[in-house]
């Protein structure tokens, strides 16, 4: 049976898989630094960005039930969170709200949500007729995954105030990440 910890143990796992993913690829996201790794750096941005797009989906999903399980996402882990009494629904709201805001922040930046969802499905299905990866427009994909990273972290928060178990310790935060992968890329000059 799904209980609390096992849908937040698969959502906190998600959000440092983004926070890892998106402060790790930043550096190779400006397409002027190609210089003469073009090759090496475009496919990197490009298997990076198609797995934050991924990643930062999944965080997103509604609850469903499949071969694997029960889905893992922030709204499902909200709806787990006011079944066990840990946060009442007015509570779960805030985030929900706060879900729903990033999402229409995100398409104020001229990428709709809708496009994300299709092109993950155009990736899973590994579509003949897919949508061309995102090239154009993928800081605010980034600014999208930190801001959903924080959420999650501000929403364990309040679950473990509330007196759920301490499940994992974040020991790095986004910005630690990003400072990892921008030494990693200029220890290996690639531009």
């Amino acid at each position: 049976m799904t209980s609390l910890d096992h849908i937040r143990k698969h959502v906190l796992d998600d959000a440092v898989e983004l926070a890892r993913t998106t402060a790790m690829a930043a550096p190779l996201m400006d397409t002027h630094l190609d210089g003469n790794h073009s090759a090496v750096r475009r496919f990197l941005r490009e298997t990076l960005a198609r797995h934050v797009v991924l990643v930062v989906l999944r965080l997103y999903d509604r609850r469903g039930q499949g071969p694997s399980g029960e889905t893992a996402s922030v709204p499902v882990l909200l709806e787990y969170a006011v079944r066990s009494r840990k946060l009442e629904t007015k509570e779960a709201a805030v985030f929900t709200k706060r879900l729903e805001s990033l999402k229409a922040d995100l398409e104020g930046k001229k990428l709709k949500f809708s496009e994300l969802r299709a092109f993950r499905n155009a990736e899973l299905a590994h579509s003949l007729h897919r949508t061309p990866s995102p090239t154009i427009g993928l800081w605010p994909v980034w600014e999208f995954a930190h801001d959903t990273y924080e959420l999650v972290l501000d929403l364990d928060s309040e679950l473990v105030k509330r007196g759920a178990s301490e499940i994992t310790s974040l020991d790095r935060t986004f910005d630690d990440w990003r400072d990892f992968g921008e030494a990693f890329w200029s220890s290996i000059k690639m531009d």
